[in-house]
């Protein structure tokens, strides 16, 4: 047995389904690589759903909490499996869909049994299916959400994902609220088809105008988590950003640090700060390093780089392992005493290069803009702790022996240099080597044979 398998099934007033349902299950789960359980949260019923399920070798779980989400909540503690799988007790969800899930559980963290997606296909009365698409099209359009069907309730999660979720929501917005969940947390998120059948008998315990007052109240809340700091992909969204002025930013800075990157491309550059952006991802096999545990996973499905979790204040690596080292949106958030320069120094080789990017607080572009974007900052963004000018950054440097070899601003307020370690001639003069500027010439360098990577 590689893995185990929890099953939960919220149900209220679902015998004749269970019934027939639970012994489904169980003949697909024989045929699966797995040990498995099946869990059935019992709301309050008139019938006999209890001792139908617990007849057909469910572990029953009468529910004390509020309606579905609370159901869910329930049947995730009492869950013991690696994996847990939730359907519903209607019979629309058919069992058979157990085994497809199941077998392509290795490429996600959790997988979406959709009707939206090719191959996949929904029957449900007129009103269900209106309401159904008008949420699962303007939902993923408004969230900047690549999910077609974020109302199924049919999905498979490794429980690392579920397991420091909060559920808030006691309707099915609580789908929406486990979905926006793991994506702001990096885990991997996929869908297969499948085809939602009617019901089997009884009623829908759905009431549509409650339905959607509460998907209303959700989507605000899937809105502020989505478009906080903190949400796994939120650099890499900034660059495709559908606000044009964080988009220029954002394309600017990536144009400005590739170019004084792209001669240690495949030699040793490590990214500090790298979050989600596209310009580790950019720099193929370039080593990212983030303090947010989220972003970090996020950004480990990217196979061409490595990434870890780590502070500049103590990054995780031997001394002078790096040909380049690229710091961005650090600095400003960490305080100077002790310096995070002597740590960002201590893992750059000597005849390497450092490149900086933080705000001047110099610049009247950045006084003009540090008050807006103080009002329009991200929800989850840290305070500036250290406030940095062009002539205290190189002037911190100059004091360890490196010079600015390369300035830029971008929209004048953010300051982006390249250092390198002075050097001193016989003549007793100091010297440095420029970093070619944007001219589309292309010195011809030695190819450098990439240093090993050691990760303490």
């Amino acid at each position: 047995m590689s893995d185990t398998l929890s099953i939960v099934i919220p149900a209220m007033n679902e015998a004749q389904n269970l019934a027939r349902l639970i012994p489904q299950a169980w003949h697909v789960i024989e045929r699966l690589d797995c040990k498995a359980e099946i869990i059935v949260v019992v709301g309050p019923s008139t019938d006999d759903t209890a001792l139908v399920a617990r007849e057909r070798g469910a572990h029953v779980i009468e529910q004390t909490t509020k309606g579905y989400g609370g159901a869910l909540a329930e049947g995730f503690a009492a869950a013991r499996g690696e994996w847990i799988l939730t359907m519903d007790a209607d019979l629309s969800h058919p069992p058979v869909v157990i085994g497809t899930i199941w077998a392509a559980r290795e490429t996600a963290d959790m997988l979406i049994a959709s009707r939206y997606v090719r191959s996949g296909s929904a029957a449900m009365p007129l009103s269900r299916m209106i309401l159904s698409r008008i949420l699962n099209l303007s939902f993923p359009f408004l969230l900047s959400l690549p999910i077609k069907d974020m109302s199924s309730g049919f999905r498979l999660y490794r429980r690392e994902v579920v397991r420091d979720v909060t559920i808030k929501g006691t309707n099915f917005d609580a789908l929406q609220e486990l979905l926006m969940g793991a994506y702001a947390a990096g885990w991997r998120v996929r869908e297969v088809p499948f085809a939602y059948q009617p019901r089997g008998t009884g009623q829908s315990k759905a009431s549509l105008v409650r339905f959607a007052k509460s998907y209303l109240k959700t989507l605000r809340a899937m809105w502020n988590a989505r478009n906080n700091l903190e949400c796994a992909d939120y650099d890499e969204r900034a660059y495709t950003s559908r606000n044009p002025v964080q988009r220029a930013w954002q394309h600017w800075r990536h144009a400005i640090i590739l170019s004084m990157a792209r001669n240690f491309v495949g030699t040793g550059i490590l990214h500090v700060g790298c979050g989600s952006s596209r310009i580790l991802q950019d720099l193929p096999g370039a080593v990212g390093v983030d303090a947010n545990e989220r972003k970090v996973r996020y950004m480990q499905r990217y196979r061409a780089n490595t990434v870890v979790t780590g502070s500049v204040t103590k990054l995780p690596f031997d001394d002078a392992q790096f040909d380049c080292v690229i710091c961005t949106g650090v600095l400003e958030h960490t305080s100077d005493t002790p310096s995070p320069l002597d740590e960002l120094l201590r893992v750059l080789d000597p005849q390497g290069t450092l490149i900086v990017s933080t705000p001047d607080w110099d610049t009247r572009a950045w006084q003009i803009i540090s008050p807006l974007a103080h009002l329009l900052s991200a929800r989850g963004a840290s305070s500036v702790t250290t406030r940095y000018t062009r002539t205290r950054l190189e002037g911190a440097l100059s004091d360890r022996g490196w010079v600015a070899t390369d300035v830029r601003y971008v929209f004048g307020a953010e300051l982006i240099t390249a250092f390198q370690r002075e050097t001193i001639e016989a003549s007793g003069r100091p010297t440095m080597v420029l970093l070619p500027q944007e001219s589309g010439l292309r010195p011809v360098s030695p190819v450098v044979e990439p240093k090993q990577l050691v990760v303490r």
